[in-house]
């Protein structure tokens, strides 16, 4: 027999019809009441029409919006590319993870996973691609791990793998590094082949200290962090040290802000000598911080905190400003020559900034500066991670005279055609190659190399590092002819220019530097 509750309230509706339409007159017919009587009977025929339909439509109407409710609540907790349970859902079961108990051989685990450069992917060949690479991405993820882990995209180019029966701390990491090993083998797309690598951050739950799943994620969060910094596409491993560290930057973060209004950022500089003749020609900005009254905090630590949050582009144009003024101030007053030009180096945010070429060229104007008088320092990860990005600016402002310095050369993995494509004018060999230039002879090769490239692509070449005499007389043999480093000259505070250009008049007489 067919259940009645499986039954469509379309189907029940001729039946419904046959009542209302036959019911009253065969009833008024049947007991010859009056016509006050058979109203009275085509209403209870409605009321049992009605009650029929209910008993029909009810139960499945129930269905129906919980069908609908289902959908819409999977809809929430899945993320429509991949398939994958998304973050609130991953939250969820974190949560679900907490509340319940694991024995002591078990380390609950969560993998955070970030794809390195992706911006790259859908900048050079459009977000369609960068789709394809996530879904591709998802199912490997899914394809590698246990079957009780929960593989969730988070958001853009983030994923997150929560191993609930984790053997050990090690087992995650282990499977972390398998992981990458699976990501780095090439994705077949439509337009073909990619290859692409990612950070993995793990972090372990502790049986013994209260955590919350946002606790939990924000360590793996940050773990990845660690394996970003450490040139990526490796494992980072969040340890307790690490919510020190994060306190720590928290409050330099907040003390950065307001750096500029509170007067404590300050510029130092470093001539640039001129070998052959003995002079300065040039100096390079370097960025100081007097916190507070504190110590001087180091520009490695508050210049990637400034770069993450976006203050790096306000600081930096203070910065363009203070440094030419500068230079401006020394010309006038005689510090050095008029053709004497000034360093600056620039970070990939300010140059995503659309408005940077327009800060560069006030700089230059509010210090009646000819843009020749300016070099911007970029280095080889901008132009390897940013190509585009720093093209775009780059040839800007190279079209309007001011020219480009490629910093510590030779510490990346930049090839001579994109040496080529970018508007570059100078190379400035890195120290780690310049300190064994005079006693060691594979660096001594290394750097006879990029002066001869240097040469052949009719560069600049400036030497960095310089803290000995051998070196920087191997350097002028070479063909090296401008150099910087402590054997010249510490960075200094403006007003201890003048000082300083003074004194190195003494170098002009050491064997190797200076007209002969």
């Amino acid at each position: 027999m067919t259940d009645p509750r499986g039954t469509h309230p379309r189907r029940s509706a001729p039946l419904g019809v046959v009542l209302f339409t036959w019911a009253p007159p065969v009833l008024a017919w049947a007991t010859g009441v009056a016509a006050v009587v058979a109203r009275e009977t085509t209403v209870a025929a409605l009321a049992l029409v009605a009650a029929i339909a209910s008993s029909v439509y009810a139960p499945w109407a129930r269905r129906r919006y919980e069908q609908r409710r289902d959908a819409l609540l999977e809809r929430t907790q899945i993320d429509a590319l991949t398939g994958l349970p998304n973050r609130i859902l991953l939250l969820h079961r974190i949560e679900q993870l907490l509340r319940g108990s694991w024995s002591r051989d078990e380390h609950p685990s969560l993998l955070f996973v970030d794809l390195d450069r992706f911006k790259n992917i859908n900048d050079s060949f459009g977000h369609e691609a960068g789709d394809e690479v996530l879904a591709i991405v998802g199912r490997r993820l899914r394809d590698a791990v246990p079957s009780d882990a929960t593989v969730a995209r988070l958001s853009g180019d983030e994923f997150a793998v929560l191993l609930p029966a984790a053997a050990s701390e090690a087992s995650a990491a282990e499977l972390a590094e398998a992981l990458l090993i699976d990501i780095r083998e090439p994705l077949a797309l439509r337009r073909g082949d990619l290859f692409i690598t990612a950070s993995i951050g793990v972090a372990t739950l502790s049986a013994t200290k209260n955590s919350s799943a946002l606790d939990l994620l924000r360590n793996a969060d940050n773990a990845m962090y660690r394996a970003k910094d450490a040139g990526r596409d490796c494992v980072g491993h969040y340890d307790a040290s690490m919510q020190e560290r994060i306190a720590h930057r928290l409050a330099l973060e907040t003390a950065l802000r307001r750096a500029i209004e509170r007067d404590e950022l300050q510029l130092y500089h470093q001539p640039i000598l001129d070998i052959t003749r003995g002079e300065v020609v040039g100096f390079e900005a370097l960025m100081r911080w007097q916190r507070g009254e504190g110590d001087l905090v180091s520009p490695a630590e508050f210049i990637p905190i400034a770069e993450d949050n976006g203050t790096i582009v306000e600081i930096g144009a203070w910065a363009l400003r203070e440094a030419l003024g500068q230079l401006r101030d020394w010309i006038t007053h005689g510090v050095c020559a008029a053709d004497a030009t000034m360093s600056v180096n620039v970070s990939p945010r300010q140059l995503s900034d659309p408005a940077f070429p327009d800060v560069v060229m006030g700089a230059l104007a509010g210090a009646s500066l000819d843009p020749s008088a300016l070099w911007l320092e970029v280095t080889e990860s901008l132009m390897i991670g940013e190509p585009e990005l720093a093209l775009d600016s780059l040839r800007s402002l190279g079209e309007r005279g001011v020219r480009i310095a490629m910093d510590d050369f030779g510490t990346g993995y930049s090839s001579l055609s994109l040496l080529q494509k970018f508007p570059l004018h100078r190379v400035k060999i890195d120290r780690a190659f310049v300190q064994g230039v005079a006693t060691d002879g594979a660096d001594r090769s290394l750097v006879r190399t990029i002066i001869a490239m240097a040469s052949a692509l009719d560069l600049d070449l400036v030497a960095e590092g310089v803290e000995t005499m051998p070196q920087l007389e191997t350097l002028g043999q070479l063909g090296c002819h401008k150099a910087q480093g402590y054997l010249i000259s510490r960075p200094v505070p403006a007003d201890a220019m003048r000082t300083t250009v003074s004194g190195l008049g003494r170098l002009g007489h050491l064997p190797g530097i200076g007209p002969d």
